[in-house]
């Protein structure tokens, strides 16, 4: 008698590869969601750090910091020409660190948004 005639045999061997696939996706979806909630996060901090380390030496603000130190070193300023120098310095470096954290905030919100349309993708899988 052929193994597939004996119907409750059949049944098992179906039944068991069933949970057998039934494991293998639930370890899939179980990847997906520590990529989703633990890789691309860290991933996110750590490239978004490095881009903020470059974007704060392409855009010189090292050179403010030099500025107020030369400013305080130098004598032959009055304290007057020193408060109002070092006020426009800051202003400066309040502008730069302004549009920084507007970037960031853009990036935030554009990274949620990805992400949330990522786990949509994966729920729906």
């Amino acid at each position: 008698m052929h193994p597939l005639a004996d119907v409750p045999t059949a049944n098992r061997l179906a039944a068991s590869t069933q949970k057998m696939h039934l494991a293998i996706m639930a370890e899939q979806s179980k990847r997906e969601r520590i990529i989703l909630f633990g890789v691309i996060p860290v991933l996110s901090a750590i490239s978004g750090s490095i881009a903020t380390v470059i974007f704060t030496r392409a855009a010189g603000s090292g050179k403010v910091d030099d500025a107020i130190v030369e400013i305080l070193r130098n004598q032959s300023y009055s304290a007057e020409d020193k408060t109002k120098l070092l006020t426009l310095a800051n202003a400066s470096s309040d502008h730069f660190w302004s549009i920084l954290s507007t970037m960031a905030t853009f990036s935030t919100v554009a990274g949620m948004a990805l992400a949330w349309a990522l786990a949509d993708w994966i729920r729906r899988r």
